[in-house]
């Protein structure tokens, strides 16, 4: 498996471009704030979710029904941070262990659930995600205070319960009769 790129550089270097700081940190709507860094663009997946595909995928795509195997990284935003990625709050990554979900079942926050339908094995796309696809105003322990904006680096490794549509609702067949032997 690769390695995931935690990090995407402007093409002066390190830092964002100084007018997506200001869009992004001006952005007092609820929505999830979208730029463009190193030319890859922020798209809009419904309002307060943003993506940006950082490695493409070449596999299956991932739908709701499926269960899916992600790695991830997750920040807060902030945005005098380089890349808006303030401070790190959770990683699969660093546990070495993935995480698996029933897409669309509603076991994670609603930004994951939207976010990650769509995305290819194989996929590295980055998530940005208002708080009320998040956490809300109720936040998440003492690592994620109420009302954050977050930033997620999410790999899509695997998908479970894949099948050919028209064989998943086919009944299972009857094992063949096995022969007698009478004495």
């Amino acid at each position: 498996m690769t390695a995931l790129a935690f990090t995407a550089c402007s093409q002066s270097g390190n830092e964002p471009p100084a007018d997506a700081v200001e869009d992004a940190a001006s952005s007092d709507d609820g929505m999830a704030p979208a730029w463009d860094i190193a030319g890859i663009e922020s798209v809009e997946i419904v309002p307060g979710l943003s993506k940006r595909i950082l490695e493409e995928g070449n596999g299956a795509v991932a739908e709701t029904g499926h269960t899916v195997v992600v790695h991830y990284t997750g920040w807060l935003f902030d945005a005098d941070a380089e890349n808006f990625r303030g401070g790190k709050f959770d990683s699969s990554v660093d546990r070495d262990q993935h995480f698996e979900f029933p897409l669309g079942a509603g076991r994670v926050i609603r930004g994951w659930d939207q976010g990650v339908a769509g995305m290819k094995i194989g996929e590295t796309r980055e998530l940005t995600i208002a708080p009320e696809m998040g956490y809300g105003e109720r936040g998440a322990g003492a690592l994620i205070p109420p009302g954050s904006t977050l930033v997620f680096v999410v790999q899509l490794a695997d998908l479970r319960g894949l099948g050919m549509p028209d064989q998943l609702d086919m009944p299972t067949p009857a094992a063949p009769e096995q022969p007698t032997t009478e004495n």
